[in-house]
């Protein structure tokens, strides 16, 4: 996963802080998810849906699935490894 510098990380974090107050359940995050990849896509291709290429969707795809890797190694897998301390590895 990219990591970006953390001053640019500035220009989005305001957005993504007060987005993120307002998601209220599951639906709704997969919404905001779906809304950022498709408005994305549009502004970047400047095409209609119909003409779009196969590079540019492919990108919003290694994006989402890089996204969730990174989600597991820094957020599930600590919350796994905590449960492990508290509960035992399974054996």
């Amino acid at each position: 996963m990219p990591y970006i510098k953390k001053i640019d990380r500035k220009e989005f974090d305001d957005y993504l802080n007060s987005l993120a107050s307002k998601i209220q359940g599951e639906g709704e995050l997969t919404y905001c998810i779906y809304k950022l990849c498709y408005e994305w896509v549009i502004k970047t291709s400047s095409k209609p849906l119909e003409k779009l290429n196969y590079s540019l969707l492919s990108k919003v795809i290694s994006s989402l699935e890089n996204t969730k890797i990174e989600f597991y190694r820094q957020i599930i897998s600590r919350y796994e490894d905590k449960k492990i301390e508290e509960n035992g590895d399974i054996e």
